[in-house]
């Protein structure tokens, strides 16, 4: 793949990702404006349930401004990656983007607070499931595949490594069972095998801090302990955001997922031009 054919998907996903948070920008104005924003009135915390301290207490606004940072960064990153990556030759920016697709997928969770959709709505229920486990499996695997699959001969094969990417978490999210009936606090609906799923997407999470350890090693490049560190930050980031429905978990987590964010681009630049 060429570097002007991965800037124009990096621009692709800024320009879908900008047009997205604008029309969620209208449509919650819109359901302001009808008294159309209606919080799941019985849900299941998957998480904090067993925090017992009021910080941990349950607040549909947090979890509502958790989705909304993640609508912000995919616009505010992916052009962050236009305007230092333009010129450089990374493939790691390259699905670095598919996980940003992974991050987008988690806007749909709007849906479930606005114009009652969660009460009756199951086909809508079950797309949005679908679309957010998708994105879930998307962003650990993107990562992955970043530096699996970055030698000078995957070079070669880039374009048909992303689009097995994509292939695999689309197919993932078609094919995981879940459970309509049941909303949880985070605005998703429930999946079947949820310690199976988790345990899964923490193993590609470890995966990768290997692969970067390892990297770090035997190249002996600074570079690489700065991204593996990074990579840590943002990732945990991710995983706590996935679940905030507090604001002490919601200012963590964004803080954390943001400032994460920009030191691995940074770190990866910095590896790049050496």
């Amino acid at each position: 793949m060429t570097i002007k054919s991965r800037n124009k998907i990096i621009l692709t996903i800024a320009i879908i990702s900008t047009l997205s948070l604008l029309f969620f920008l209208i449509t919650l104005t819109v359901a302001k404006i009808t008294n159309q924003i209606t919080p799941p009135a019985f849900y299941i915390r998957t998480f904090f349930s067993n925090f017992k301290l009021p910080l941990f207490d349950y607040h549909f606004l947090a979890a509502f401004l958790s989705i909304s940072a993640f609508a912000v960064y995919v616009p505010v990153i992916s052009l962050t990656c236009y305007k230092n990556f333009e010129n450089t030759p990374s493939l790691e920016i390259l699905f670095f983007q598919a996980f940003l697709i992974g991050i987008l997928c988690e806007e749909v969770r709007f849906f479930m607070t606005l114009f009652s959709f969660h009460k009756s709505y199951s086909f809508i229920l079950l797309v949005i499931g679908k679309v957010v486990i998708a994105g879930r499996i998307l962003v650990p695997l993107s990562l992955f595949f970043s530096f699996a699959f970055n030698s000078v001969e995957d070079r070669q094969n880039a374009e048909r490594n992303f689009i097995i990417l994509l292939f695999v978490s689309m197919a993932t999210g078609l094919l995981f069972p879940l459970e309509t009936q049941s909303t949880t606090s985070t605005c998703t609906v429930l999946w079947s095998f949820r310690k199976i799923f988790s345990i899964l997407r923490f193993t590609i999470f470890l995966s990768t801090l290997v692969i970067l350890l390892l990297n770090r090693f035997y190249k002996k490049l600074n570079e690489y302990g700065l991204i593996a560190v990074s990579y840590v930050i943002m990732c945990s980031g991710y995983f706590l955001l996935c679940l905030s429905d507090n604001y002490l978990a919601f200012i963590v987590s964004t803080i954390a997922f943001y400032f994460g964010s920009f030191l691995y681009l940074k770190s990866i630049h910095k590896a790049d031009l050496i």
